[in-house]
């Protein structure tokens, strides 16, 4: 106990660092990454929600975690994009709560009590699932079913 005493300077120092090191490293990772969207002037946007909650199913860690409040989910002429707000958008990756989903790719949209699950394809061909609590599910329902069909 003595030894954690006379070395906590350098051991809070030592944590704050590496930390400080993290996040500049997820930074620059966000920064050099070619953007996930296109600007929002270049398409027509059908829904939007912003300040809603989700978690993806990817992991153990991602079904545990998700976003309370800070996700914004919209739809466009043919793509649903799910997005944190700044500065969560930071942690996306690694909460894989940052997603282009084209609505041809949607495999099952399932309504549940208080979220809706969406099962999809990425573009490499594996399946995701992602659990969002829309307040306006309703409306997000009958837009995605509308593009849905031809």
């Amino acid at each position: 106990m003595q030894w954690l005493r006379d070395n906590f300077l350098p051991l809070f120092a030592a944590a704050l660092v590496v930390n400080l090191l993290g996040m500049a490293w997820i930074l620059i990772r966000r920064i050099w990454r070619e953007p996930l969207f296109p600007p929002r002037t270049s398409v027509t946007i059908g829904f939007e929600e912003r300040w809603t909650s989700g978690r993806s199913f990817k992991t153990w860690l991602t079904r545990l975690g998700g976003a309370n409040n800070c996700l914004r989910v919209t739809v466009t002429e043919d793509e649903i994009w799910v997005t944190p707000h700044v500065p969560f958008s930071l942690f996306a990756d690694q909460l894989d709560l940052e997603h282009r989903i084209r609505i041809r790719d949607l495999t099952r949209i399932d309504p549940r009590k208080r979220s809706l699950e969406l099962e999809f394809r990425t573009a490499t061909g594996e399946s995701r699932t992602l659990e969002l609590c829309l307040r306006r599910s309703a409306e997000f329902l009958a837009m995605v079913r509308s593009k849905r069909t031809p």
